[in-house]
């Protein structure tokens, strides 16, 4: 092992504590080191990143829990919340995937649009009242659920309606064209609809990510670019993500790193 006085084995004449261990160091030795250590970090990174999605999307289903005559636990309006609050995480990683900085309306937008309104997206696909949300629509009723408002209005006087999971359809249909003679054009919806929207964009994201990983196999620019992107989300999961601690990891006078 190398001494701090001794110079250092790159061969740039520089003692071993002013080169390899310098701050910012530009040690070649140091740069080839640090590059193998990301390289054999990435599996682990790239497992707790995922995990992390998984945990995400296991959570906003508890929002969605029956009691034991098949009613909603959760308010409709919280299940909104929950809903849009999970958009919000998704397109803030997807966008630190992607290298991207963006405000987080952009975010919304960009992510609801490329893995919701798309017809890769079975929910959207099969799902004619869907088909007429937009992404800023969907951006303006998240503001106003998230505010707690209830309603959503939009462009050409139209507005966006939550109906309770439990309405019937033939009760929902008969207050369009209630509201339709008033002049009144709208939209309908129902959580547990945004609910399956949303978790399948998520898994049409997940996918995305696991086909980089294929191909990062034989391309070597996907493969760069994803195990910097998989670096980017592990980095701000540890610094800004809710992330669980199983309690089995949890040890008296272990200090959290």
């Amino acid at each position: 092992m190398t001494e701090r006085n001794e110079k250092c084995p790159c061969g740039s004449g520089k003692k071993y504590k002013q080169c390899f261990l310098a701050v910012n160091s530009t040690c070649k030795d140091f740069i080839e080191t640090k590059n193998l250590n990301f390289i054999n970090d990435h599996p682990s990174r790239n497992k707790k990143v995922f995990q992390f999605f998984t945990q995400a999307i296991e959570d906003i289903n508890t929002a969605f829990r029956k009691d034991d005559k098949n009613r909603d636990i959760v308010a409709s309006r919280v299940q909104m919340v929950t809903i849009f609050t999970f958009i919000d995480i998704m397109a803030s990683y997807w966008f630190e995937y992607l290298g991207k900085t963006g405000t987080q309306q952009e975010r919304f937008l960009g992510w609801f649009s490329k893995y919701c309104l798309t017809t890769d997206n079975k929910e959207y696909k099969d799902n004619t009242e869907m088909k007429k949300i937009t992404a800023p629509r969907a951006y303006s009723f998240r503001n106003s659920m998230v505010h707690f408002f209830g309603l959503s209005g939009f462009e050409e006087d139209k507005y966006m309606l939550l109906a309770t999971n439990d309405r019937p359809e033939i009760e929902v249909e008969e207050l369009k064209k209630r509201l339709k003679k008033k002049s009144r054009a709208v939209v309908i919806t129902k959580s547990e609809e945004w609910h399956r929207l949303i978790t399948s964009g998520a898994m049409l994201m997940l996918e995305e990510m696991q086909n980089d990983i294929d191909k990062s196999q034989t391309d070597e620019a996907t493969a760069y670019a994803h195990v910097h992107g998989i670096d980017r989300i592990f980095q701000k999961t540890q610094k800004e993500g809710a992330v669980k601690i199983p309690a089995n990891e949890v040890k008296e006078g272990v200090p959290f790193k």
